[in-house]
């Protein structure tokens, strides 16, 4: 497995995501529909119909909350298997274009499996969130392929998944953060959409407001998951960008880093061009979101290499045979489900403008040389004829000379 860094702009990701989705809007929000009911308000209504509210005493002020044991069994057995449904409904949809709800449910079929797994990422996850928050969001990053895996390869064990996301968003984790970010706009958006339905019911009647009111989320939650896939597609190799004089860039040569070889050599010295300056107002606000969008994705990317690095530590004094019993605790009778269509790697072209111009390229563009490195190494007068030009001048023959000849 080769650790591949994904290059592509989160711009040109969600892109992707909504050609992808053209045309199947409709369906793809039947499906994800289905999904946030059974995860989010399934509990929801669990927790109203058997309440077990508990006290506790916080700043001097007691706090009531509701501990059901019944959602939160629920929520234990069940989530796991959604999760791993819903990743096999995202890589069916967006490698064949089809959407088939029943398989949201397939991880009943694996149960122990995805409860296993569940259960192990949410333990770590929180173990590493008493650290601080940051540390648990990267933790979340990490582990966030983990179903995606599982459901392309359902002969993988819980250890197998884990480890293999862990790997697979080593230097990753950057650019999966800020996608994600990308749509705190739109959810803002949503939220204050499903304030707005909500507002007019009350009493019995706000079950129903709350159904109603999720479709602006549902909407959204269709366009982060299939953005989410395309991250996954791509983080596999089985989504490949193709991007203009791609076959210059098989041979190692990025065009952007090209230079004509074709110079004329002036005593004057050129003036320097001024850089080009932005266009407009919204140029430079793009300019400023993209530099910090880069800081913010260097600065996750260097704080989980600083965890794996400490994750690392931590397990070697985790026992191999402790790992062996977890995948152990999985019967051995489970069925295993079909995992998602094995199909070719698709291939989407890009135009140049929808590609990162910061992009790493094959070669370090240091090896390829610049004009003015090309004419400081070409060869001189005295290289060529062994003699100064002043000397060169003094050895040619006079005219008295030329008529000796004559």
């Amino acid at each position: 497995m080769n650790n591949h860094i994904v290059t592509e702009p989160t711009g040109l990701m969600k892109k992707i995501a909504l050609e992808a989705l053209k045309g199947h809007w409709k369906e793809m929000f039947i499906g994800i529909g289905i999904y946030t009911i059974l995860t989010g308000y399934v509990k929801a209504l669990l927790d109203m119909l058997f309440p077990n509210y508990q006290v506790m005493e916080l700043y001097g002020q007691q706090v009531q909350y509701n501990t059901t044991f019944v959602g939160n069994i629920y929520e234990v057995l069940l989530t796991g298997a959604f999760m791993y449904g819903l990743a096999l409904f995202m890589l069916t949809f967006f490698r064949t274009k089809k959407t088939d709800n029943k398989l949201l449910f397939e991880g009943f079929s694996m149960l122990g499996k995805t409860i296993l797994l569940q259960i192990v990422t949410t333990i770590f996850i929180f173990l590493w969130s008493l650290l601080f928050i940051v540390p648990g969001i990267i933790a979340a990053i990490r582990y966030s392929m983990a179903f995606y895996i599982l459901a392309d390869h359902p002969e993988y064990t819980v250890t197998q998944c884990i480890n293999e996301s862990k790997a697979r968003m080593r230097g990753n984790c950057g650019k999966y953060f800020v996608m994600i970010l990308s749509f705190i706009g739109w959810a803002f958006l949503a939220s204050f959409a499903q304030e707005l339905i909500i507002a007019p019911f009350s009493g019995a009647g706000l079950i129903i407001g709350n159904i109603i009111g999720i479709i602006p989320l549902v909407f959204l939650y269709v366009y982060v998951k299939t953005t989410e896939t395309v991250f996954y597609e791509l983080l596999t190799q089985n989504l490949v960008v193709m991007v203009p004089d791609q076959h210059v860039q098989d041979q190692g040569v990025n065009p952007g880093n090209m230079v004509n070889a074709n110079y004329e050599i002036h005593e004057e010295t050129a003036a320097p061009k001024e850089e080009p300056k932005a266009d407009s107002f919204m140029d430079k606000v793009s300019d400023i979101a993209d530099n910090a969008a880069d800081v913010v994705s260097d600065a996750t990317d260097k704080l989980a290499e600083v965890q794996e690095n400490v994750g690392d530590k931590i397990d070697d004094f985790v026992p191999d045979t402790l790992e062996d019993k977890i995948d152990d605790i999985i019967p051995d009778d489970a069925k295993v489900a079909d995992g998602a269509p094995d199909v070719p790697v698709q291939v989407y072209e890009a135009k140049a403008e929808d590609v990162a111009t910061d992009a790493p390229a094959p070669q370090d563009a240091a090896e390829v040389p610049a004009a003015k490195d090309i004419v400081a190494e070409a060869p001189s007068v005295e290289d060529i004829v062994g003699e100064t030009p002043d000397e060169f001048v003094s050895d040619a023959p006079a005219a008295a000379d030329d008529e000796k000849i004559d």
